[in-house]
C-alpha cells in the first residue's frame, strides 16, 4: 500500500530545542535521577505540573486530572517515565534533520499552537514563523500546552480550515 502525505499539522510541541523550555520536573525525569524520583511523584505532582502549563482560563478540572493520573499509573506507567521523557535528548540529537525537514516539506503545514505555553507556545510559533517558509500559524489565545483538551473545538476548526473535511471515500 503506497502512503502518500497530503499535509502536515502540528500542535504544541518541541520543533526547535532551541525554543523548548522543559519544566523543572521534567529535568529532573531526564537526569540519572530519574527513575528513583518518579516513586515520589505522585497526583499532587501532576496537578501543580498541569496547573503550570494549561491556559489561565482552561485548567484541568479534578476529574480531568484523575483521568490522567488514572492513565499514568495504568499497568505500573509512572516507572516507565523516565525512559519516556528521552524524547527531549532525541529531539536535541536529530534536531539538525527535522528543521529542515520543515523547512523543506513539500506539503502544506500549518501550526496549532496555544500561546500561554509556558514550554512551547507563543516563543515557539514566533520562532516557527520566522524559520519556516510560507508559515502557517495559528495562535489561540489563552490556551496552554494542551490545546486539543482545552479548546478542542478550536482546534478541530482550524484542522479542518486547513485540511479540509475528510469523506469516507478518503480513508
Amino acid at each position: 500500500m503506497d502512503f502518500r502525505l497530503l499535509s502536515l499539522a502540528l500542535l504544541n510541541g518541541w520543533l526547535f530545542p532551541q525554543t523548548y523550555r522543559p519544566r523543572f520536573i521534567q529535568r529532573l525525569l531526564m537526569s540519572p535521577l530519574g527513575p528513583f524520583l518518579v516513586h515520589f511523584l505522585g497526583r499532587a505532582c501532576l496537578r501543580r505540573t498541569f496547573r503550570r502549563i494549561f491556559g489561565p482560563d482552561t485548567p484541568p478540572t479534578e476529574a480531568d486530572l484523575d483521568d490522567f493520573w488514572a492513565l499514568i499509573e495504568h499497568h505500573g506507567g509512572r516507572a516507565v517515565i523516565p525512559k519516556l521523557i528521552r524524547y527531549m535528548k532525541e529531539r536535541e540529537e536529530h534536531a539538525d534533520r527535522w528543521t529542515p525537514a520543515l523547512q523543506e516539506a513539500g506539503v502544506p503545514l500549518r501550526l496549532i499552537d496555544g500561546a500561554a505555553d509556558p514550554i512551547s507556545g507563543r516563543h515557539m510559533a514566533e520562532y516557527y514563523h520566522k524559520h519556516i517558509p510560507r508559515p502557517d500559524v495559528v495562535l489561540l489565545e489563552g490556551i496552554g500546552h494542551y490545546p486539543q483538551w482545552e479548546a478542542p473545538e478550536q482546534v478541530l476548526e482550524h484542522y479542518l480550515a486547513f485540511a479540509g473535511p475528510v469523506s469516507a471515500s478518503d480513508t
